[in-house]
């Protein structure tokens, strides 16, 4: 078996790492975009919240408005949750970019690796060729000697 031959259910191999790295940065790609998206929800609720409470201060009582400033605080930690969401996703998504690129790069070398063995066994086979091509020539001519043919 060539090595070429030998070579290819490792590529296969890579070729299938480097599919499932994919998948997974595909699948953080979504997460990210969800979490983001919820942040971005977030915030935009609590500023329609903010001008809400502005544009109705003279006719709140005190108990309304501590209730109010009280949903405010819990918004914001809400807020600040998220943005701890979306910092962990995007670390995640920055490690399996990487992990991403790693297998790529590999894929990508057994694929020259192999693309030599397959030149050094065409460049091989050539070289046969030409020595049995010789040999047939150089067998003719020897017969057309020993038969008289000079």
């Amino acid at each position: 078996m060539t090595r070429s031959k030998q070579m290819q259910p490792v590529l296969q191999l890579a070729e299938s790492r480097k599919t499932e790295a994919a998948t997974a940065l595909g699948k953080q790609v979504q997460v990210l975009e969800q979490a983001s998206q919820q942040l971005q929800d977030l915030l935009r609720y609590r500023q329609e919240y903010s001008q809400q409470l502005s544009q109705a201060q003279g006719r709140v009582d005190v108990f309304r408005l501590q209730e109010q400033r009280a949903f405010m605080a819990k918004l914001s930690a809400a807020i600040q949750q998220q943005q701890a969401v979306v910092e962990r996703h995007k670390g995640q998504l920055k490690k399996l970019r990487a992990q991403w690129m790693e297998k790529h790069k590999e894929t990508q070398a057994l694929d020259h690796l192999l693309e030599n063995y397959k030149q050094q066994e065409r460049r091989q086979a050539d070289v046969r060729e030409q020595k049995t091509l010789e040999d047939i020539v150089t067998g003719r001519y020897a017969n057309r000697d020993n038969n008289g043919f000079s």
